[in-house]
């Protein structure tokens, strides 16, 4: 995800529903002109900067058939400092992306994830996704 997803931007979520993921390459188009693309084998994330009214095509390229779903939105959803939030992850492997607006004089920030599976990767970038502030954690579990 190299881009801020955030107003004045469209993002487009694709993610498989049938289990495993699938290698495959997602270009939006304006009028015929690719406005964004995105290549991966998990979740992938496409980004209009500043998207003008109209009609617009997704294409999936993928290397195999399944069934998916596919999100369109102007921001990320909000997560609200003090409150839960609760994602949606549509498969192993997946993920969920979330934004939050941090006021001035906050003296710090602290996140507590509870996720499924045995590895979970939280990533913080401050600005803009992609950033070069950016903090992360990773959990394993192995039952062994």
């Amino acid at each position: 995800m190299p881009h801020h997803l955030a107003d004045p931007h469209g993002s487009y979520r694709v993610a498989t529903t049938d289990g495993q993921p699938w290698s495959c390459t997602g270009a939006l188009k304006y009028n015929g002109t690719v406005v964004a693309t995105a290549t991966g084998s998990n979740d992938l994330w496409l980004q209009a900067a500043s998207p003008q009214a109209g009609d617009y095509t997704l294409e999936i390229d993928a290397s195999a058939s399944g069934n998916g779903v596919l999100e369109a939105a102007t921001s990320l959803p909000p997560v609200t400092i003090g409150q839960l939030f609760v994602g949606t992850i549509y498969r192993n492997d997946g993920s969920d992306d979330s934004q939050i607006d941090v006021p001035d004089g906050l003296g710090g920030l602290r996140f507590t994830v509870e996720t499924v599976g045995n590895i979970s990767s939280l990533d913080v970038w401050r600005g803009s996704i992609g950033s070069d502030e950016h903090w992360s954690a990773r959990q394993s579990f192995n039952p062994q």
